[in-house]
């Protein structure tokens, strides 16, 4: 029975009619929820009709494309959308497409993926869409397979590391749009950093002027990348005994930091100016003999793990440990009243600052 519907509907993908088209693609619809094996004999047919020009039509072909995957056809499936996102002049669309390119091969913690650096490869292609407005989510999903799957990290730090080089292609980019790449980017190659094959060109090409064109959070994550980058080529530098190369390296970070010290953003700011003071520490250092790498990288040398959101309601409490009662029986408060030793009573119960020093929208003048 079911057979004969499906040849049915597939003669009315084929209709003229636009109304009976959507009907064809809807009644499949029900259809692929309960025997998803007599519709999958149509997927090109249905993946065609992503291209029709009812809207309404091409969001039903996707959602029946999305129905359709599997880990056997997976990579045709996601070849097709990807090559839809490149061929459609719908900014909306394609974006509706990159969306749905994420959900199908992120679903059920990546069970239809059999090869990750196909997945990573498929990312990065996608970070050539302009415009969008979905960079965080490529982004988030080259963290998550990169700290998830050990064996992708040194595929998936090269491909950082070409992303770090194209750099000013994202400068331009508005937050949350597609450079939020470069922040995924930055911070895996600092993280695995001992996966890059020239640890000094990525760091050069972490100072591309373009760069301070970035949102502050990316700029922060690179200065913090940079500091990475710079003790791992120190300590090659200190095991071949190069103390010439280590005294340059440490000038020119010196010197390219400095863009970032004066920024309007306070994290960027900050980071950096630690960062430039304490390498000028460490050439003085260097300077007298000592070696200094080695200590320099025990700041960034702690294992990451993945850790499961619910990971600490299976912590069972000890025994005896009440999380409701002190752990020690706080101190009079000076300022408390002598009769009750009660807590100081303000007239405002949010704050006990006076309005005028609070952070609110009267501080004229204020950082202007």
């Amino acid at each position: 029975w079911y057979q004969r519907r499906v040849r049915e509907l597939n003669i009315m993908l084929d209709d003229s009619d636009q109304n009976l088209k959507y009907l064809g693609l809807l009644a499949l619809g029900h259809i692929l929820k309960h025997h998803p094996k007599y519709v999958s004999p149509l997927k090109e047919k249905i993946i065609r009709c992503l291209d029709d020009k009812d809207e309404s039509i091409r969001r039903r072909a996707l959602d029946l494309v999305v129905g359709m995957v599997s880990r056997k056809n997976l990579p045709d499936i996601v070849k097709k959308l990807v090559e839809h996102v490149d061929m459609s002049e719908n900014q909306a669309f394609k974006e509706e497409l990159l969306l749905k390119i994420i959900d199908i091969c992120s679903q059920s913690n990546y069970q239809y993926i059999t090869n990750f650096e196909w997945y990573i490869t498929v990312l990065v292609e996608l970070t050539k869409l302009e415009n969008t407005t979905h960079g965080r989510a490529l982004a988030n999903q080259m963290l998550d397979v990169t700290i998830r799957v050990k064996t992708l990290r040194t595929f998936s730090v090269r491909q950082m590391a070409i992303l770090i080089e194209n750099i000013d292609k994202f400068a331009k980019s508005e937050k949350n749009g597609i450079c939020e790449v470069i922040y995924a980017a930055g911070w895996i190659v600092g993280e695995f950093h001992e996966f890059i094959s020239d640890k000094e060109k990525v760091l050069r090409d972490l100072f591309s002027p373009k760069v301070l064109q970035l949102p502050p959070h990316i700029q922060a994550i690179l200065v913090q990348t940079s500091m990475k980058l710079y003790g791992s080529v120190l300590v090659d530098y200190e095991r071949m005994g190069a103390d010439e190369e280590s005294k340059s390296l440490g000038e020119m970070f010196i010197s390219k930091i400095t863009m970032f010290t004066d920024s309007n953003d306070l994290e960027v700011q900050e980071r950096s100016c630690c960062a430039l003071q304490l390498v000028k520490c460490l050439l003085k250092l260097q300077a007298k003999g000592a070696g200094v790498a080695n200590e320099l990288m025990d700041l960034f040398s702690e294992d990451l793990n993945p850790v499961a959101p619910k990971a600490q309601k299976k912590v069972p409490v000890p025994e005896g440990l009440d999380l409701d009662s002190w752990i020690y029986t706080p101190k009079p408060s000076k300022y408390s009243d002598d009769e009750d030793n009660g807590p100081v009573q303000f007239s405002d119960a949010r704050s006990p600052l006076p309005q005028s020093v609070g952070y609110g929208g009267n501080m004229q003048g204020f950082g202007s």
